[in-house]
Formats: structure tokens, C-alpha cells, sequence
């Protein structure tokens, strides 16, 4: 396989690479970020695009996150790149947060005492289903405000960002100093027009 592994990477040690990566947190997040600012599209394809993957991560839908980004972002216009790539931010460390906010708001809305804590305590297999619900019917109605929230914010922080750094790259690329092209000489190139013909 050409540019592939001589030797496989054990499953065990892909999984390790997912939750702690080999060369650390911060050269991953650059990576990420590098990759965020060279996304192909318009800073508002890319910013609702990176919004929409963030608001989607609220909602306690797991396992349908990334298909329901796509969705949103394919409706909107949005580049689907980054809201696939954005969508990381719910992750096995950040998901109780995101669901403890969108559980909070969601309880505020429809007039519930949040008793999240209670509920796990007195979690069993013959009220789990019923608990399991309680849970998540206040959380995914407090995803929807929260997402529209989230989103609205991270697409005005972004779009500028992304609208500048696009600029100062094609400033950057058309300032390069352009290779010379070989003059021909008179001879070589009337040879060669007359060959053309």
C-alpha cells in the first residue's frame, strides 16, 4: 500500500491515540486549527459550518451528532467539512458539561425541578427506562435554545477571524516572488512555430 503502515497499529493503541494523543493535547489542537483555517469555502460557509458542529454537540442525541450537522449544514449552505470537524468538541470529557447546561435550561423551560443527582442515585434496570427518559426529554429541550445560542456566538466570533486570515493568505501568496520563465531564444521559438503548424 503506497503511504500505508508496514506494520498495523494495534486497536488497542488507535484507541489509546483517540483519547490521549501521542504528541499531546496542544500539538493536536494546532493541527486542528491549522486544518480549521485552511478549509476550502467563504468565512460564512466555514464559521456556520464550525457554529453548527459546536450547537449539534448540546444535544444528547449521541451517536447522531455528526448526521444531524450534516443536515443542518447542508440546509444552510454551511461547508460540511467543518461541521464534521466541529462537532469533536462533544466528546467523552465534555459531555457532561454540555448536557448538565442543556438539562439546566431545559428544566427552566418546561417548569421541572432539576434532579438529575437524585434520579442517577436511584437509577435501577426496572426504572431505567423511565428515569432514562426524565433525563433526556428536559436536556433535548434545552439543547434547542442553547444550540441557537452557542451558534449564534461562535458565528460572529468566527467569521471576521476566518475573513481576515483568508485575506492576509492570499495577500501572503500573491506577494510570493513569482519563479522567472526561460527566455527562448528567436531561433528555437520560429522552429517551433513552424512545427506547430
Amino acid at each position: 500500500m503506497i503511504l500505508g503502515r508496514r506494520h498495523p497499529v494495534p486497536f488497542g493503541d488507535r484507541l489509546k491515540g483517540w483519547i490521549w494523543p501521542q504528541l499531546g493535547w496542544q500539538r493536536a489542537g494546532r493541527y486542528f486549527l491549522k486544518r480549521t483555517q485552511r478549509l476550502p469555502g467563504t468565512p460564512h460557509s466555514i464559521a456556520s459550518g464550525i457554529a453548527t458542529g459546536i450547537a449539534v454537540s448540546f444535544s444528547p442525541l449521541l451517536g447522531f451528532h455528526l448526521a444531524v450537522a450534516f443536515a443542518i449544514a447542508w440546509c444552510t449552505g454551511a461547508s460540511l467539512l467543518a461541521a464534521a470537524g466541529a462537532t469533536l468538541v462533544g466528546n467523552p470529557w465534555t459531555f457532561p458539561f454540555l448536557f448538565a447546561v442543556s438539562y439546566r435550561v431545559g428544566c427552566r423551560i418546561l417548569g421541572l425541578t432539576p434532579a438529575a443527582m437524585a434520579l442517577m442515585r436511584d437509577l435501577s434496570w426496572s426504572t431505567g427506562l423511565d428515569h432514562a427518559w426524565r433525563l433526556f426529554w428536559p436536556t433535548m429541550v434545552g439543547s434547542v435554545p442553547v444550540g441557537v445560542v452557542v451558534w449564534l456566538v461562535v458565528y460572529v466570533l468566527l467569521v471576521r477571524l476566518i475573513a481576515a486570515y483568508q485575506h492576509r493568505r492570499r495577500h501572503r501568496l500573491a506577494s510570493r516572488p513569482r519563479p522567472l520563465r526561460p527566455e527562448i531564444p528567436e531561433g528555437v521559438s520560429r522552429v517551433m512555430r513552424d512545427l506547430s503548424r
